[in-house]
């Protein structure tokens, strides 16, 4: 009987914890046509990623983006993979008051990330459509360093005074629409998602194989 419940003990935890990762992929943005409005499109591991909206000058999609630095600020919460893995931003002033992020099939748990929104003394907002999002991180920026910078979530909304970070939209989405309150000098965001990866099927096997075990130490 001592076998038993020890065995069971030992291969429980084995068995159930751990069953799923999150891992952070970034749209990868391949062709831009810059305008108020513009356009970019993009790929998010195997689905098409569109954007419509305010695409200024200092929009790039080479991967030598700096502003996703440092990554302390864009990773945390379910985020675990800083933007700048991929360096590419898109810029918007807010000119164009409607901008929106289409997905080729529905993604799960899209996340934006934002670059200085706002200012310590003029905040923007960006209100979103239909859909709730979560702060996973933010922090300072390049551009603002000192502890004014804010980005705070409520409701449906983001609004920033030079605050940066990562927000996140829990469920399956095939699009993301949010308008701007006012416009402002410039602002960045790109877009990914966090996934769910199961663990290999080795460990299960394993698992199971323990399993078998504790029923040989029973039966004995």
């Amino acid at each position: 009987m001592k076998k038993f419940c020890l065995s069971v003990v030992f291969a429980t935890p084995l068995l159930f914890s751990g069953t799923v990762s999150a891992v952070t992929v970034w749209t990868d943005w391949t062709s831009i046509i810059k305008g108020q409005p513009g356009s970019a499109e993009g790929s998010l591991g195997s689905t098409g990623v569109a954007y419509s909206g305010d695409v200024i000058n200092v929009s790039t999609i080479d991967g030598n983006t700096t502003v996703w630095d440092p990554d302390a600020t864009f990773i945390g919460g379910a985020v675990d993979v800083s933007p700048s893995t991929i360096g590419d931003v898109i810029g918007l002033n807010g000119a164009t008051a409607t901008s929106t992020i289409s997905f080729s099939a529905p993604v799960l748990n899209p996340v934006i990330a934002i670059f200085s929104l706002g200012a310590p003394d003029d905040s923007v907002m960006l209100a979103f459509d239909d859909a709730t999002p979560s702060l996973e991180v933010y922090g300072l920026n390049s551009t603002f360093t000192d502890d004014l910078a804010d980005l705070v979530v409520s409701g449906n909304s983001v609004t920033g005074q030079g605050g940066s970070g990562v927000i996140m939209f829990e469920g399956l989405y095939s699009s993301l629409t949010f308008n701007n309150s006012n416009g402002e000098y410039w602002y960045g965001i790109t877009v990914g998602n966090v996934t769910a990866v199961p663990v290999p099927a080795a460990v299960w096997l394993f698992g199971s194989g323990l399993l078998g075990l504790v029923g040989v130490a029973r039966r004995r």
